[in-house]
């Protein structure tokens, strides 16, 4: 449906950067147990940031009155991947790689839902 497609691009970026300011609060505040391939980065900022992206993704699809629980699934999902494996060059944001990454994946499930 065009409400989820516009969705997609629309609630993507918010996410992403409500999502690294929560994980790098809880991170740098309670987080003691370092991810395994990041210097800097936390397990508990981790869990934090996805948690607050499923939320505020869930938030929004419920004020846009849409069903697809995937555009608030996807981009946490995404958001802890790309948190978990970074050291990132430093040329690279993982914040818009993670919303970049959100809204393409998010386009290839709903054009391979619509062609289907």
């Amino acid at each position: 449906d065009p409400l989820s497609m516009y969705l997609m691009d629309i609630n993507t970026v918010p996410v992403n950067l409500d999502t690294d300011a929560t994980a790098a609060i809880v991170g740098k505040s309670f987080g003691s147990h370092r991810l395994p391939f990041s210097t800097k980065k936390t397990i508990e900022g981790a869990v934090a940031g996805f948690i607050s992206a499923l939320l505020l993704g869930l938030g929004l699809i419920w004020l846009e009155k849409s069903s697809n629980f995937l555009l608030a699934l996807v981009p946490a999902v995404i958001f802890f991947i790309i948190d978990f494996l970074e050291d990132l060059p430093p040329w690279l944001s993982d914040n818009m790689l993670s919303a970049m990454v959100s809204a393409l994946i998010l386009k290839l499930i709903f054009f391979s839902n619509y062609w289907s």
